[in-house]
């Protein structure tokens, strides 16, 4: 319970500085879609060979540049699916991610935008797809909700309107201390994704 009430409250503080960002600053809004590569490191042994697995995810970027610097801010509220390819027929993992990275920017030419910075990641649900079609809820298999990243990233500038970019996560939290139906212990989420960036308000 304790350890809830201070994700709610980290979660608070983080969106107040967003909107005290987007209050007191010049910005422009984008909306930022594409797909993501995950995979599992862990300890131990799995009970099934892994590989990495392509899912989608969607989010909405406030970004802002200092005036005459060539320094900016990027905040993102965003969505992700993310897992990895399990081989066997019934285990295939969907993990659900509400997520808020906060960046530094950085611009050594005009339409090359760098970024580094951390990344918070809240799992509101995981999800075993069966070979039936159906789903079970495996939630409880990860009992750290909340993780932390590392991120660092490129964005280029193909219109006034429209960036592509790439990211890269480097887990520092576990997401689960022990799977019993994988077998593995001290589980990471690495994740690397690909995405379009359209500008829609400024």
């Amino acid at each position: 319970m304790k350890r809830k009430r201070r994700t709610q409250r980290l979660f608070l503080l983080l969106l107040i500085i967003t909107f005290n960002t987007l209050n007191a600053q010049d910005f422009y809004l984008g909306l930022k879609t594409g797909v993501g590569v995950s995979d599992f490191q862990y300890d131990g042994s799995p009970a099934e060979n892994l590989s990495p697995k392509i899912m989608p995810n969607v989010a909405l970027t406030y970004n802002y540049r200092f005036p005459e610097s060539i320094f900016g801010m990027n905040i993102e509220t965003g969505y992700s699916n993310r897992g990895a390819n399990i081989d066997s027929e019934n285990l295939d993992y969907r993990l659900n991610f509400v997520d808020l990275p906060i960046m530094l920017d950085i611009y050594p030419v005009a339409f090359v935008r760098l970024n580094v910075g951390g990344e918070m990641s809240y799992l509101a649900s995981a999800k075993n797809r069966l070979d039936d079609g159906s789903k079970e809820d495996v939630t409880r298999n990860f009992d750290q909700r909340t993780v932390f990243s590392a991120l660092a990233g490129i964005n280029l500038s193909m219109t006034y309107f429209m960036d592509l970019g790439v990211r890269y996560n480097y887990p520092i939290t576990n997401v689960s201390q022990n799977d019993p139906l994988l077998g593995i212990e001290n589980t990471k989420v690495h994740y690397v994704q690909a995405y379009m960036m359209l500008k829609i308000a400024n």
